[in-house]
């Protein structure tokens, strides 16, 4: 039986909420299965921890607290090294003899190389989806603010990562920009709905207040936000969300956060697991990731979106990967591998 094939659906059942996972040992102790074969088991040992390594976040999915505080670094090097790891394990695994194995060994080996070999078929084909494939379902838009709601961060070690994480979103969404600039330079696009839709999404994305954002909400964590009008003045009495000056005095600190030329005070919730000081040193990080890096980094990712990629989209008569030159060859690359 080839247990780790299956061992993300294993992992995915076992995780606890988004606020706190299980902690689970530095490797995973079942990741050959029951490979008879030593050399075999190491491989799949092997290629398990690889998987983890490249997919920091879907490694998050699974509860591996190694893997909380880090992020897929999208540049061609990074690229490279990843491909070049690959064909290592390929070539180091293309020696074991299948003779020797017994037939579920045989199978697992059989059915590891072909899955390595069709990836790095992948990685390494010249259309390159990633410097040109534009959408609303995927692309560091949707991708960032869908995983905020699942990050852990129960402990004062999850919230570390998180805030790691969210460091690491700039570079990334620099590199999804310099992706694009590729791509067009080599006369690939995305039809011009998608890209239409992308702009539609960031936009919406950055008229909505940082403090309000999803990338913020696990830092607020069922606090709220009330607007002070004008912040903190004492002869307004009680703001139109009813806040008294009394009541804001009584906080025992002050996050606060502006947008639009109104200040917002976070008032955190009354269960809150967290002591005020906790609650506020985390909030205030987060919301600065968020409002002073993370926003700049996807107004300039819509710029290059809107300015540079849009005036050179493909018609909607031509949506799908076969318009390109190599699309075709790509499908058939895509339908050996998912089918």
């Amino acid at each position: 039986m080839i247990k780790w094939i299956a061992l993300a659906l294993l992992g995915i059942a076992a995780c606890a909420g988004p606020r706190s996972r299980s902690p689970l040992a530095s490797t995973w102790s079942e990741a050959s299965g029951d490979t008879a074969d030593a050399e075999l088991a190491r491989a799949c040992a092997d290629l398990w921890e690889m998987r983890l390594r490249h997919s920091p976040v879907w490694a998050t999915e699974l509860g591996d607290p190694r893997y909380y505080g880090k992020f897929p670094t999208e540049t061609p090097a990074t690229r490279a090294h990843r491909l070049e790891e690959k064909r290592r394990f390929w070539r180091g695994t293309h020696t074991i003899d299948p003779a020797r194995l017994d037939g579920e060994d045989r199978l697992t080996l059989a059915m590891m190389l072909e899955e390595i070999e069709l990836e790095i078929a992948e990685d390494s084909h010249p259309l390159a989806p990633h410097t040109w494939n534009l959408n609303g379902l995927g692309g560091p838009q949707s991708e960032l603010l869908s995983l905020a709601a699942d990050q852990p961060r129960g402990t004062a070690r999850e919230r570390e990562q998180l805030l790691e994480r969210w460091g690491r979103f700039p570079s990334y969404i620099t590199g999804a920009g310099e992706d694009l600039r590729v791509g067009v330079a080599h006369g690939r696009t995305a039809p011009r709905h998608a890209v239409l839709t992308v702009i539609d999404q960031l936009d919406a994305l950055l008229a909505t207040p940082a403090h309000e954002s999803p990338l913020v909400a696990p830092a607020a964590e069922g606090g709220k936000w009330i607007a002070l009008h004008p912040a903190g003045d004492a002869d307004e009495g009680r703001s139109g969300d009813g806040l008294t000056r009394e009541e804001y005095d009584a906080l025992p600190h002050h996050v606060l956060s502006s947008w639009d030329r109104v200040q917002y005070v976070y008032v955190p919730a009354e269960d809150d697991p967290l002591s005020f000081e906790e609650r506020a040193s985390f909030l205030e990080e987060c919301l600065r990731l968020t409002a002073a890096r993370i926003y700049p980094s996807f107004r300039r990712y819509r710029a290059i979106v809107a300015e540079e990629i849009l005036p050179f989209a493909r018609s909607d008569d031509e949506p799908g990967f076969g318009a390109l030159d190599g699309g075709l060859d790509y499908y058939r690359l895509q339908v050996r591998r998912h089918t």
